[in-house]
């Protein structure tokens, strides 16, 4: 189970969720924080550190509609889970 957590890595952050999913990490779920917050669970990558700086850093390159599909499809699942 700890292996398990390590392997994993939770964002609140929309934007930078629908990025990192944009360039090919792996949605798992998603967990309720409280009832206005939910955070997304991904599977972890050696890459993720460079990528979330790359993101902030606006030194990110993305397919826009694959960055807007990933934003409407987690905005439906927000809106699902309540």
């Amino acid at each position: 189970m700890e292996n398990q957590k390590q392997e994993q890595y939770l964002s609140s952050d929309f934007y930078l969720t629908a990025y990192l999913l944009s360039v090919g990490m792996q949605l798992i779920g998603t967990q309720g924080a409280n009832p206005r917050k939910t955070m997304f669970v991904l599977k972890d990558s050696p890459e993720r550190k460079q990528l979330i700086q790359d993101f902030y850093s606006n030194r990110a390159q993305v397919d826009p509609l694959v960055y807007k599909n990933w934003l409407m499809d987690l905005k439906a699942m927000l809106y699902n889970n309540n």
